[in-house]
């Protein structure tokens, strides 16, 4: 089960993440978050089974920007990638997060 949550301007559609809706598996994560990450500024976040968070934020390159918020540390964990990238990400992913899941981020405080 997963639980997500998005902000897509060009649809003009969203959900809140204090409300995210639950989905029951991995390729209708997929399948959401490839229909939200449209253009500049959409967002898109799945929340894991501990309350730990990972979203993806479509920059004005076309870039997308993935990264894992830890409010103990008052930053978050990400890097850049390529929007042709995100299915595999979110296919990698476990149903629990943790910063070894993706390979190269970089600390930003907030």
């Amino acid at each position: 089960m997963y639980h997500i949550f998005y902000c897509c301007y060009s649809t003009d559609l969203q959900v809140s993440h204090e409300e995210p809706i639950e989905v029951k598996n991995k390729e209708k994560v997929v399948d959401f978050a490839l229909d939200t990450l449209r253009e500049p500024e959409d967002l898109f976040g799945i929340i894991d089974a501990n309350d730990m968070t990972c979203q993806f934020y479509v920059e004005e390159n076309g870039e997308v920007w993935v990264e894992i918020p830890v409010p103990d540390e008052n930053g978050s964990y990400g890097k850049y990638i390529p929007l042709l990238e995100v299915a595999e990400t979110i296919e990698h992913m476990t149903e629990t997060f943790s910063l070894k899941m993706l390979p190269g981020l970089k600390f930003q405080t907030w």
